[in-house]
């Protein structure tokens, strides 16, 4: 007879046991890391409000304040807003309910206009990576199912670069701005637009700081992109004017041969 040894040896059934055991372990430390999917923020290009339309449609959201380099945050703990680093006192989450009364009701018309304060020679300004997150009325992150629900903009491909924006109007003021649009996706918008009493707040971490900052404030405000007015780029106005030009030509060429 075998003497015990004093371990047991592993049969067919211990082996298959012990792998479903190591399964739904791996399979509950997935669940616990898995915790965010950001939805994409894209870069739409310079843009200014549509006329008669002013300040009064979008909701100021997050402001940054120093020079060299600019960077904080503004969220909701359930009772207050809470700004961190250079993040001034102007800035403020904004419930669905301010939103829906400039017009926003999901994600198609969402938008985020930037406009920078600079002075001096170089007046642009660097945008890196920055993150919009979403809170309920109690603090808490929204989530679809076991992920938050955050938004993300990245710079370069299929983005722009934004490395060097410059300010739209005189000292970045005024009605025109840079503007980026929030794509959530369709399950994601329904739970942020479902509860009208859901927050907005915005993160720029210190690895991801505004770059050549000087003298003003610069930041974000939330706006219904439905009212804002593409700015054409110089190709565009010419295209045009040489649109203008062909026709002209043409007309002058019929009236000719008509003898007119």
């Amino acid at each position: 007879m075998e003497k015990y040894n004093g371990r047991r040896p592993w049969g067919r059934t211990t082996f298959f046991a012990a792998l479903a055991f190591a399964f739904a372990v791996g399979s509950v430390s997935r669940t616990a890391t898995a915790s965010t999917t950001d939805d994409p923020i894209s870069y739409s290009g310079e843009t200014e409000q549509a006329s008669g339309q002013g300040f009064g449609t979008i909701l100021t959201l997050l402001t940054l304040h120093n020079n060299g380099s600019e960077y904080g945050s503004v969220a909701w703990n359930g009772s207050s807003d809470v700004l961190t680093q250079d993040a001034t006192n102007t800035s403020a989450t904004r419930t669905i309910a301010e939103l829906n009364a400039i017009g926003i009701f999901g994600t198609s018309n969402f938008a985020l206009m930037f406009n920078s304060n600079q002075t001096g020679v170089d007046t642009s300004i660097g945008v890196n990576s920055f993150t919009v997150t979403f809170f309920d009325s109690a603090g808490n992150t929204l989530k679809n199912g076991a992920n938050d629900i955050t938004a993300l903009f990245t710079p370069g491909p299929p983005n722009a670069d934004t490395s060097h924006l410059e300010p739209i109007s005189p000292n970045g003021q005024g009605s025109a701005g840079q503007v980026f649009h929030v794509n959530l996706s369709a399950a994601d918008a329904a739970i942020v637009f479902g509860n009208t009493s859901n927050r907005v707040g915005q993160f720029v971490t210190s690895g991801n700081a505004l770059t050549n900052s000087n003298d003003g404030a610069d930041g974000w405000s939330i706006a219904n992109s439905g009212v804002l007015t593409p700015v054409p780029e110089p190709a565009t106005f010419t295209m045009a004017l040489g649109a203008i030009g062909m026709l002209s030509l043409l007309a002058i060429r019929r009236r000719a041969r008509a003898g007119v």
